[in-house]
């Protein structure tokens, strides 16, 4: 009853926001933008879900953490929020060996951190080594593993981070905005540190990082454009005890932080200080939907992102033209235990991955919240690349080779989902359409999430739902999406997509996508599938008026 009061309150929310937002004009509404005017000064008000909780790059996780972690600190690179690109960043130009097992960034001269001191390939170096020593305390740790002397396996990923939990719950019920502030220093505690030259990190010189690679991987450096390879100043250990100021080398140095705000301001010391135009960013949590609506319409927050809508909202919304929608870098999929028989047989995980009509699913189950995946990874592709579309022809003829035509013999699928409303109806969904194509029976074993990581471990399941988040569009971003369950199996290579989609391993189902709200007179914030918003890139047009009328 609460979540369907919920629901109600949005919808009715959104309706009153539009017919407030025509009625006052008096026209079709193109833009519900138009009845505030910009404000005088370069400030934005941003509801960006929830508040951010650390500005530690090593320890941010949420999406609210990371935007503010860009925005503190400059790393090696920046990934272009257009283009989703590496750009230059305190690495002036960076180049790798013929293989890309070996990566050289040269770093540029006039980088300084916020009390003065030069960014130098030292200040990497360190800052990698004590992410190394973080173990299960790091964020998106995978993306570190890569590097020669950073152990694998770091974690149990059937175990959901809070990002994933915060991304892959599209439409499902909200627990409500964390009311946990940051601490006023940004969260960064003493913290064990791994043994310096330990791993494949070495500072060549104050400007040149030498970065040293298990794997090739030519697209390094859009990797190390994610937040949580930016280096902290050798004194951030003992600010929290000193209440000294955060020192920080980005764009922003962080002004306040509590309950109901976090608060940027302009980094004067920036090594790129002509380009950054918004004078102060401030994070403003709302308590639900309909309060970040209104404080949108009537011009109190310039920007609204990671808001929970629900699906009739969003067919509501979507005639605006400041409302955007894109499918987000994160993939909702189900892992086949291939272990197991008549699993460990191609050609059923195929049938099975090529019987789901995906775009069915999202129409019916996901009320324009998500987009079909009929691959992993949600970026354009070499289009030779194999992905699973609809096809039950082809997984009928892959069915009767595998000697179980119409289903004949079959064992009764166990499918394992975590309680949840919205996992429930597409896991029933799709069990329909198994029975409809192939002729098979599911049974949809609900566990609670607590419950997951052990049932994976255990290898009690024929199908498991899984999600994750990707951070990089680089091609290895999918690397160790799907982890050994064995003890034994730890340092086993990781697999990558191409794997994956290969030997049919998982069957990706969807992408949840991603929304916003954002000011015409706001420039610079794009809506893109990574989520990347370069705060040094938006400015506020002043003199923005409404010529549409």
């Amino acid at each position: 009853m609460n979540r369907a009061r919920e629901i109600l309150m949005v919808t009715v929310a959104v309706g009153a926001f539009i017919t407030a937002s025509c009625g006052r004009e008096g026209h079709s509404p193109r833009g519900i933008v138009s009845v505030t005017p910009p404000p005088e000064r370069q400030e934005l008000r941003w509801s960006n879900g929830e508040l951010p909780r650390t500005t530690d790059p090593a320890l941010a996780e949420t999406r609210s953490d990371v935007d503010a972690v860009r925005a503190l600190y400059d790393g090696l690179t920046e990934t272009d929020p257009v283009t989703l690109e590496p750009v230059p960043a305190i690495a002036e130009r960076w180049s790798s060996d013929a293989d890309g097992a070996v990566h050289t960034f040269e770093l540029r001269e006039d980088a300084r951190w916020s009390n003065g001191d030069p960014v130098t390939a030292e200040d990497f170096v360190r800052s990698w080594t004590r992410l190394a020593s973080l173990g299960t305390k790091a964020a998106h740790r995978h993306l570190i593993e890569n590097i020669v002397g950073f152990p694998y396996g770091l974690f149990d990923e059937s175990a959901p981070t809070a990002e994933e939990e915060e991304v892959l719950s599209a439409g499902e019920p909200s627990e409500g905005p964390s009311t946990t502030a940051p601490t006023a220093q940004g969260g960064i505690g003493v913290l064990p540190t791994a043994e310096a030259g330990s791993i494949g990190v070495e500072a060549k010189d104050a400007r040149t990082l030498v970065v040293r690679l298990k794997r090739p991987d030519p697209q390094f450096a859009a990797v190390v454009a994610h937040p949580m390879f930016r280096p902290v100043h050798r004194s951030s250990a003992a600010q929290e005890t000193s209440g000294d100021p955060l020192v920080t080398n980005g764009p922003f140095s962080l002004a306040a932080a509590g309950n109901e705000s976090f608060v940027l301001s302009r980094n004067e010391s920036y090594w790129d200080r002509e380009r950054v135009v918004l004078e102060k960013v401030e994070f403003v949590r709302f308590e639900n939907a309909e309060q970040a609506l209104e404080a949108y319409r009537s011009g109190d927050v310039q920007a609204v992102t990671n808001t929970d809508f629900e699906p009739l909202a969003l067919k509501l919304l979507e005639s605006f033209g400041d409302f955007q929608s894109a499918a987000h870098a994160a993939v909702n999929l189900y892992e086949i235990n291939s272990d197991r028989a008549p699993f460990d047989d191609g050609r059923i995980r195929e049938a099975l991955a090529l019987a789901v009509d995906r775009q069915l699913l999202v129409d019916a189950e996901m009320g324009g919240a998500a987009t079909p995946a009929p691959a992993f990874l949600p970026f354009k592709r070499d289009p030779a690349t194999r992905t699973f579309g609809f096809d039950p022809d082809r997984a009928r003829t892959l069915f009767s080779e595998a000697g179980f035509a119409g289903g004949n013999g079959f064992p009764t699928v166990r499918l394992v989902v975590h309680r949840n409303d919205l996992q429930i109806r597409v896991a029933q969904a799709l069990s329909k359409m198994w029975k409809q194509e192939l002729g098979i029976e599911v049974d949809v074993v609900v566990k609670e999430r607590s419950e997951m990581a052990s049932v994976r471990r255990s290898g009690d399941f024929d199908l498991m739902r899984r999600g994750a988040m990707f951070q990089s569009p680089s091609r290895t971003a999918a690397v160790g999406l799907i982890r050994p369950r064995a003890a034994s199996s730890v340092g086993e290579a990781p697999m990558t997509e191409e794997r994956m989609l290969s030997e049919a391993l998982a069957i990706p189902i969807y992408h949840p996508k991603s929304f916003s709200l954002v000011k015409p007179f706001v420039k610079g914030f794009p809506l893109n599938s990574l989520d990347v918003v370069s705060l040094k890139s938006v400015s506020i047009d002043t003199s923005w008026r409404r010529t549409d009328r």
